[in-house]
């Protein structure tokens, strides 16, 4: 987050939520309570997809303002983004290498990695 500009007192607030967090666990009828939480939210929190956005919205910012859009009639086709995929529209080849660039700094800042075996490229030709 900090690579974005967000500052340091927000990253101590975002994760002292979590610190000295616990869970309980449930085996049949028996309940385990304050089993202590090493690593990570729990399952269901929405904090993460939250700070997901914050990281996010910077990406698509910078693909709508470097790449070319593809123009339809009565409509633009550009980046478009749901929980942790992009989809993204370009109109030419050239717009590959910046497309790159926008993922390497969007993995350097967010600290996520682009999976290559679910990211497709599909060339459409008019």
């Amino acid at each position: 987050m900090s690579n974005y500009g967000i500052g340091e007192s927000y990253h101590r607030l975002a994760f002292s939520i979590y610190k000295g967090s616990t869970a309980d666990m449930r085996l049949g009828s028996w309940t385990v309570t304050g089993i202590w939480t090493c690593q990570g939210p729990r399952q269901g929190d929405p904090l993460p997809l939250l700070l997901y956005n914050h990281i996010t919205k910077p990406t698509l910012c910078y693909l709508h303002k470097y790449l070319t859009d593809i123009k339809l009639p009565g409509y633009t086709l550009r980046a478009i983004a749901f929980a942790n995929d992009i989809t993204d529209a370009r109109s030419s080849e050239d717009n590959l290498i910046a497309l790159r660039n926008a993922i390497e700094l969007h993995s350097h800042a967010s600290n996520a990695k682009l999976n290559d075996d679910k990211t497709e490229t599909c060339v459409l030709v008019t």
